[in-house]
Parts: structure tokens; sequence; C-alpha cells
């Protein structure tokens, strides 16, 4: 064994921290797991997950919106986002911004 098992309560110990550090990523990864079939996240494009939580029923129409839209918007929408430790996501704005 390369280190000596130590008791959790002695934080100056090397393998007591290193056990900390595996379980703590360990207790993530599972929490980050429960979230995800929780709320029935998907894979983001950009990383991380995501899932729309809310549409609003009314919309503008096309023909009221900047030529840069395609078709109706939706007066909101609403998500879910959930960017693990190590991931990247750019801040960007979205269209209607």
């Amino acid at each position: 064994m390369l280190f000596q098992q130590r008791d959790h309560k002695d934080h100056r110990g090397t393998q007591s921290c290193l056990n900390g550090r595996k379980r703590l990523n360990i207790d993530m990864q599972h929490t980050i797991a429960a979230l995800v079939e929780k709320f029935s996240l998907l894979p983001h494009p950009e990383g991380g997950f995501y899932k729309e939580m809310y549409r609003s029923d009314e919309s503008i129409a096309k023909s009221a919106l900047p030529s840069r839209f395609k078709g109706d918007r939706n007066f909101s929408t609403a998500i879910y986002f959930l960017l693990e430790q190590g991931n990247f996501s750019a801040f960007h704005r979205i269209q209607s911004d």
C-alpha cells in the first residue's frame, strides 16, 4: 500500500485528503447522474446537460419580428442547465436579446 490509512479526523494526513477528494468526486458524479435522471436532462451540444422546463403558450408572429427570425417566437422559454466541473460553456447571446 502506497499510503497508510489514517483516521478521517486527521486532516493533516495525505491519505485522508486523497480519500476525501476521491469521495467528493464520486459523490459529485453520483449527484450529477441523479440530477440528470431526475430531470431527464439531455446532453447539450456545447457541453453539460439541459432540459426545457417552460414554454409560453403565446407567441409573436414572424411578420412582427425582425428579418433575422425564421418563424414565430414564443414569448418566453426557460431551461435547466447543468454544467459539470471541468466543462466549458462560452457566454453568448440568443437572437432575441
